[in-house]
């Protein structure tokens, strides 16, 4: 989107995914019936690593979308932080 200029449709799908996220975790499906997360396959950090990379990519329209993108970006890092660093104390305990 970003080559044909349509930055208001991207941040448009960008809120979307954010809203249909899983206790502010990206799922890899959504039921496009019913707009639910699909129970298999959530969540995985891959997800919210691309977000975070397409929220990085994003040309904000203002000031007052950037902030708030920016904030998202910075919440979603957090929470991929937290994970691996949960998953890595959990692998090391016996």
């Amino acid at each position: 989107m970003e080559k044909i200029g349509k930055y208001d449709e991207a941040l448009t799908l960008m809120y979307w995914a954010y809203y249909h996220s899983q206790h502010d975790l990206l799922t890899e499906a959504i039921d496009s019936k019913y707009s639910y997360s699909l129970p298999t396959t959530s969540p995985l950090t891959w997800s919210s690593a691309m977000f975070v990379l397409v929220a990085l990519n994003y040309k904000p329209v203002s000031n007052n979308e950037s902030t708030v993108l920016y904030a998202i970006v910075v919440l979603f890092s957090a929470i991929v932080f937290i994970i691996l660093r949960f998953l890595r104390k959990r692998r090391a305990s016996p």
